[in-house]
């Protein structure tokens, strides 16, 4: 199905998956040779269950980055660029993008009067600057820094008279789907007369929003070494619930209403401004397995941070696997894909 998906859009922690598999084919030379992305499971288990965290808090103690962190503008999102760029994408900008894959849309917020900011040739041509030399570690840690636990990070625009900035954080505040941007690309195409999808389309949404599940009312202590006792890892937690209206009110625009919201996999709706046509959508969401037994609770379970155990990834893996087929035994399913 990915061969012919046109278009990925990607936010927060989805934007490292993302940029991995755009990447697929992406050649790079270290000190023990020439390498090559490639997008398979067992590398993708590999680079993503890298303990990013402890990597990039061990960046703080280089010398010259801590002096370039008090006395310069450099900041903690700088040292997230070297991490990324040393462990997952090596240099790599999106001019290295593979052009047979989709095009990637990475996501982020644009703070100040919050809005969306897609990391894009139109984006950046509105900006007065080119997309194509800009690095994918800035791009996906401007998709997925958090505020709070990361600094902004800075784009110039270069259109005015005058110097100004963009400074972006975590694309999840506006949209923590990745939805909106793909029904922005639907509009303009039906405004431009430019609509490629006369048998209508299909919208696949990769949702890591879990159930939640009280794992602590029988703890007195919540808190877990080393980590919270130097960030409290609550303040994850409390994002999400904040964002679990705009989560609702964007999948009722893609016709997901309230009352099968975490139960079908499935809906269609109308795309934006074209009177006949419409867009079926597949909704392959964490929550649609529910904490009823321990696999249930142990996805509940896996935090929101730059690390994963290999037991938590065996069970990601394994939930992958079980909604995509359940959604593809779905009847109406197989016929979406049909040449």
């Amino acid at each position: 199905m990915l061969d012919r998906a046109d278009f990925l859009s990607s936010v927060s922690g989805g934007s490292l998956a993302a940029a991995l598999f755009a990447l697929d084919g992406y050649e790079y030379f270290t000190w023990t040779g020439r390498h090559k992305i490639a997008f398979t499971e067992e590398e993708v288990r590999d680079l993503l269950g890298r303990d990013l965290q402890l990597r990039y808090t061990g960046r703080w103690f280089f010398p010259w980055n801590a002096l370039r962190y008090w006395f310069t503008n450099f900041s903690r999102t700088d040292i997230m660029f070297h991490t990324l760029d040393a462990n997952l994408f090596h240099g790599a900008t999106f001019a290295d993008l593979n052009p047979a894959h989709p095009k990637l849309l990475i996501n982020a917020t644009e703070m100040g009067d919050p809005k969306r900011f897609v990391f894009s040739d139109e984006s950046f041509a509105g900006l007065g600057s080119n997309l194509a030399p800009y690095r994918m570690s800035a791009a996906v840690t401007a998709s997925a820094a958090v505020p709070g636990l990361f600094h902004q990070v800075l784009l110039q625009n270069y259109s005015g008279s005058t110097p100004s900035y963009l400074h972006l954080s975590d694309g999840a505040v506006t949209d923590n789907l990745g939805l909106e941007t793909l029904l922005e690309v639907l509009q303009t195409s039906v405004q431009h007369k430019t609509y490629s999808f006369p048998k209508g389309c299909v919208l696949i949404s990769i949702d890591a929003t879990p159930p939640f599940f009280n794992s602590i009312a029988d703890k007195m202590e919540t808190r877990e070494f080393p980590e919270d006792y130097i960030i409290d890892r609550n303040a994850s937690e409390a994002v999400d619930f904040i964002l679990l209206p705009r989560r609702e009110d964007m999948l009722a625009r893609v016709g997901v209403t309230e009352g099968k919201r975490d139960q079908e996999p499935l809906s269609e709706f109308a795309i934006p401004e074209a009177s006949r046509e419409r867009c079926r959508f597949w909704h392959i969401a964490l929550r649609h397995i529910q904490p009823k037994d321990a696999f249930g609770r142990a996805l509940t379970q896996i935090p929101t941070e730059f690390k994963i155990r290999r037991h938590q990834q065996d069970h990601l893996f394994e939930a992958a696997r079980t909604l995509v087929r359940h959604g593809w035994e779905c009847n109406r399913v197989p016929s979406w894909f049909v040449k």
